[in-house]
């Protein structure tokens, strides 16, 4: 059964896009071949939470940037009866249907919920239509290291009640891409899809990848934040 006054906007580039975007670097077929299933766990994590879902991928996006596309696809979720989005994108796949059904709860309390991610992204957006102000969350300086400061900038300016889950990294590099599998350990269902993935490649599988790579990438990530991407 779906609750019917709540729609995850699934906002995304397509597979070939993010691949183009974020070069994960074991070349493009199957940069895009990753991209996809990072796509496709997303839209069945999306319908296991039970909630309706809603996509908006490039082709079907209004907008000159990614602020006025996203507000744009907001509003047209809206338009179709909602009074609640969950709003995630496809590349953060530490999200799980328990931090979806904790926004969601915290939706039913009327309080706008965010996912920080370590670059000062975010990861999840929790809004109510009763607090949605288009010209307000478009001034919000999206795809850059201030999202987290502009989203709280835009609850105080509001006058509402932020609350934040837990945080996840999205996977923008490499070098994410790897310390996200290292964490999460083989026995992960997408995990071992995307090491299929590279099966025929001549080069390295996430196995033999990681084993070579993994101290590397936690000594520098412990160093410092990383760069952006």
């Amino acid at each position: 059964m779906q609750i019917a006054d709540t729609a995850i906007l699934i906002f995304s580039r397509t597979a070939r896009e993010e691949a183009a975007v974020k070069q994960f670097g074991y070349g493009k077929r199957r940069d895009i071949q990753i991209a996809q299933q990072l796509i496709e766990h997303t839209h069945k994590l999306a319908r296991l939470s039970g909630i309706s879902v809603v996509e908006s991928f490039s082709g079907s996006q209004h907008g000159s940037n990614f602020g006025q596309r996203f507000v744009n696809a907001i509003d047209s979720v809206f338009s179709l009866g909602f009074s609640r989005i969950i709003a995630i994108g496809t590349d953060s796949p530490g999200i799980t249907t328990s931090i979806i059904r904790e926004v969601h709860v915290q939706l039913k309390n009327g309080i706008l919920v965010t996912g920080p991610s370590p670059d000062g992204g975010v990861h999840i957006i929790g809004l109510c239509k009763s607090d949605w102000h288009p010209t307000a969350f478009l001034d919000i300086p999206w795809q850059t290291e201030k999202v987290q400061q502009g989203l709280s900038d835009y609850a105080k300016a509001l006058d509402l009640t932020q609350r934040q889950v837990q945080e996840l990294s999205d996977l923008d590099n490499n070098r994410s891409l790897l310390e996200w599998i290292s964490k999460t350990g083989f026995h992960n269902r997408l995990v071992r899809i995307l090491n299929s993935i590279l099966k025929d490649s001549p080069g390295e599988s996430f196995f033999e990848k990681i084993g070579q790579e993994v101290y590397k990438v936690r000594y520098e990530w412990r160093r410092g934040p990383p760069g952006l991407a």
